[in-house]
């Protein structure tokens, strides 16, 4: 029982290495100042997670009063943030991509 734990723990590390990015830095490239958060979900093909206040995400935007940031984030822990201001966006940043 323990030898077969171990295998299916094993291949699932290795088959999280061969997962798919959810964003890429050729999607992040598209993305342009002005863009609403559908059309940046359209550019990159998943939805981003909103960033609560006082939450810490190494390497995201941290939001102001009145600002929206979400972040897409790949298993490796790269990611692309943005910031929506009145529900366009107004900047990005990213770690790892």
């Amino acid at each position: 029982m323990r030898v077969a734990l171990a295998l299916m723990l094993i291949g699932s590390a290795a088959l999280a290495g061969c997962a798919p990015k959810v964003v890429t830095r050729s999607e992040m490239r598209r993305l342009r100042p002005g863009m609403t958060y559908a059309e940046a979900v359209d550019v990159i093909g998943a939805p981003g997670r909103l960033r609560r206040s006082g939450e810490t995400v190494i390497g995201a935007l941290i939001p102001s009063p009145g600002e929206d940031v979400y972040v897409w984030t790949n298993q490796d822990g790269s990611l692309v943030s943005g910031v929506f201001v009145e529900g366009r966006l107004g900047g990005l940043s990213e770690r790892g991509l």
